[in-house]
């Protein structure tokens, strides 16, 4: 009997020991997880980011500011959408201020743009965000103001010239999204990594 007892002992303990390691596994696999998808947001972003200041800035250089605008207007989408069929994701710029009401912030969105605010205003480390939501992986980091930003978000009259801010309210009449300084939190990136 005695030797029964120490055999349940010895099993319960092994089985203990067995889910202690799945435990401690599943977090070293969620931070693996997370570190993969941090890489591969940094990687679209900058590309994303890299790609649409490149165009604004031939058009800007070839036309003119004015022209940018509407040429942004038309071609954001598609260019971030070429990239999105590249990468297999979707890319969202969204603004702490709203332009666009079509790329206006949903409510997890809206968290994301006070969490990441509140933590640049602070000085606080400020890290890429990977969250799982509905089985997707979903990728944040904040955008900061440039000086190419502020010929259409900068301050009217000083940064944008009256010609751009005319054709901006004409084609975002509901605007906020300006009055931006170089180095401002101007909002932040959403990749949506899609399940295959």
């Amino acid at each position: 009997m005695k030797n029964v007892y120490i055999l349940f002992l010895f099993a319960l303990m092994m089985l203990n020991c067995s889910n202690n390691k799945k435990e401690s596994e599943e977090p070293m696999n969620q931070i693996k997880e997370n570190d993969k998808y941090i890489s591969l947001g940094n990687q679209i972003a900058t590309e994303t980011g890299k790609t649409l200041s490149s165009e604004l800035l031939n058009k800007i250089n070839s036309e003119g500011a004015e022209s940018a605008v509407a040429y942004c207007n038309l071609q954001a989408l598609p260019l971030t959408a070429q990239l999105e069929s590249k990468y297999n994701v979707r890319i969202k710029r969204i603004g702490s201020r709203v332009r666009n009401v079509a790329n206006a912030a949903d409510a997890i969105e809206k968290e994301v743009i006070n969490m990441f605010g509140r933590n640049l205003e602070k000085g606080n480390d400020t890290r890429p965000v990977v969250m799982k939501i509905n089985n997707e992986y979903h990728y944040f980091n904040y955008i900061m103001t440039k000086p190419l930003c502020l010929n259409c978000h900068g301050k009217p009259v000083d940064n944008i010239n009256e010609n751009v801010f005319k054709k901006i309210n004409n084609l975002y009449p509901a605007d906020e999204a300006i009055n931006y300084k170089d180095g401002d939190f101007r909002g932040i990136w959403h990749i949506i990594f899609k399940n295959n």
